[in-house]
Order: structure tokens, then sequence, then C-alpha cells
């Protein structure tokens, strides 16, 4: 008995001077490392500060988690692939170009909790192509001239943890959305999306969207075009300008949802500020309970008028 009393001690007073040595020296989690690019680099390649790599490929091929890819003033080969976890930034957008090699795949596909800041992307498919259930943030670029969608995100569930954030980009001039969004939770903040061959942004239905402060003017359809069937959205403080459709078209199907449209601009759109379209007979009154128009906002010149009435279509 007097041994097990003496192994039990020892057992004790072994983990706390365990514990005691941990307290003390706690284990270090490593950090991420900055791998840098530079397009003008000559000799070595080790992805140092002083060594860069010199394309961004060989960059992101090298990168692990929680990693940040340094991307100097050039221009680089796009068609590549942000991995989980990765940020690319750049030193500025002007000075940063990310052009496709092939018009046929997107410039830049991004994994979950990858980000992509501060440089241009273009000239691909798609700008940027979120795939399924990642969550990522693309902040501070240009996005333009891809032949379909500047950005373009694939459904996945509607949760925090797939959430794509959309911030202080500028996004033109693409063949088809500025932004088109399957069903997904996102936020779309404080951008300029103009000029884009289609809508400035698609909602497709089922999605959870928070679409503040953006300026989208001059698209070739509507500033927005969304699809109220099982969504949330919020639009609000938005300035809708010159686009050759409405500033907002709302369509409804048979599912309820809700959009708000607040406190937000309509100028000069060559069809209506907000256009309200509806596909066969509602079973309840959509119309009457799940778009609602809040206070604050601004009608100007739209051709046809301020808001629609509600158009049935077959």
């Amino acid at each position: 008995m007097k041994n097990k009393k003496t192994l039990v001690t020892l057992m004790v007073s072994t983990f706390l001077t365990l514990v005691f040595c941990i307290l003390l020296n706690p284990i270090e989690v490593k950090a991420g490392s900055t791998i840098y690019v530079d397009a003008s680099t000559t000799g070595s390649e080790t992805g140092s500060t002083n060594n860069p790599f010199r394309t961004l490929k060989k960059a992101l091929k090298e990168a692990d988690r929680d990693d940040t890819v340094a991307v100097r003033a050039g221009i680089y080969e796009g068609n590549v692939t942000i991995p989980k976890n990765v940020t690319v930034t750049g030193v500025h957008r002007d000075e940063v170009f990310i052009v496709a090699k092939s018009k046929h795949y997107p410039v830049i596909k991004m994994r979950d909790g990858s980000e992509l800041n501060d440089l241009t992307v273009m000239s691909g498919s798609y700008g940027i192509y979120v795939k399924r259930g990642s969550q990522v943030t693309v902040e501070g670029c240009t996005i333009g001239y891809n032949e379909s969608h500047g950005i373009k995100v694939k459904k996945s569930d509607l949760s925090d943890e797939s959430t794509v954030t959309i911030n202080g980009n500028i996004i033109l001039r693409n063949g088809g959305a500025g932004i088109y969004v399957q069903k997904r939770m996102v936020i779309i903040y404080n951008n300029h999306i103009y000029s884009n061959g289609k809508d400035g942004v698609y909602l497709q239905g089922e999605v959870a969207a928070d679409v503040e402060y953006n300026k989208i003017k001059y698209n070739e359809k509507s500033g927005v075009d969304l699809i109220i069937d099982s969504s949330t959205i919020l639009i609000a403080n938005n300035t809708f300008k010159n686009n050759e459709q409405s500033g907002v078209d709302v369509h409804a199907k048979s599912w309820r949802g809700k959009v708000l449209i607040k406190n937000s601009k309509f100028y000069h759109n060559d069809e209506y500020g907000i256009k309200k379209i509806q596909y066969g007979s509602p079973i309840w009154d959509i119309w009457d309970q799940d778009y609602i128009l809040g206070d604050g906002n601004l009608f100007v010149d739209n051709k046809k008028g301020k808001i629609s009435s509600v158009e049935i279509k077959g």
C-alpha cells in the first residue's frame, strides 16, 4: 500500500512539474511566413525578400497555411489557385497585374480561408472564382476585362463559415455580371461596379446578402438583379446610376424571402429605379410581406418612373 501511495505521489509530482514547465515555456505556435514575388528578379529564387520568386505560380506552390504571398509591381501570369488559408497581397492594384494565360479559365481560383488584396485581375473566363464552401475575402482589387463574370461565387450553405466578403474593389467591363452569387452568405461593401456586360450584381436566390455603400453604374442590364425566394437581402446606402435597365430588379417566384431597400439613390436608369417581377401567381402576397421599401431612398429621372407595378410573367 505504501508503494502504491508513493507511486501516486510521484505521478502527481511529475504531472505538476510538467504543467509548471509548460506555463513557464509555452508551446510556440508557428506564425505564417511571407513569401515574396518580383517579376523582375534574376538569379537565385528562394522566396525571401532579397531573392524573391519570379512567378506567382511558383510562390503559391511553396505557400503553406497562414502564409502571405507579397507581390511586387509587375505583370504576372494567372490561371492560378490560392491554397487554403493563404493571403495574396500586392503593393497596389495599379502596379500589380495578374493576367490570364488562357481566357478559357478563371484568372484566380480561391479556396477556403484565402484572401486577395490590392492587385488587378484580368482577361480570364472569370476574374475570380470562389470555390464551393469557401470563406474568402477580396479587398482593394480591380477585377476587369474578363470574358464572363468579374467574380463568380459558387453555392454553399448559408453559414458564417462560408461567408464571402467583397470590399473596396473596382469591378468593371466584364462580359457578364460584375458579381454573380449563387446560394451563399455574402457581404458586398464599398465597391465601384460599372460598365459590365450584364448586371452589376446578380443574386441568384437562396442568398443572405448585405449590399451596402456601393456605386453601381452604367451596367448593360440592371444595377442589382435579385431573386427574393428563400433569400434575406439588405440593400442600403448604394448609388444606382445610368444602368441600361433598372437600378434594382426584384424577382419573385413562389417561396418566402425578405428584401429591404433603404437609403439608396436611383439616378437616370433607363427603366425604373426599382422594378418588380412576379413569375406565376403567388401563393401569398409577397409584395406586401417580403418586399420592404425602407426610408431614405431618392429617385431622380429614371426613364419609366420610380417603382414599377408588379409585372406578371409566365
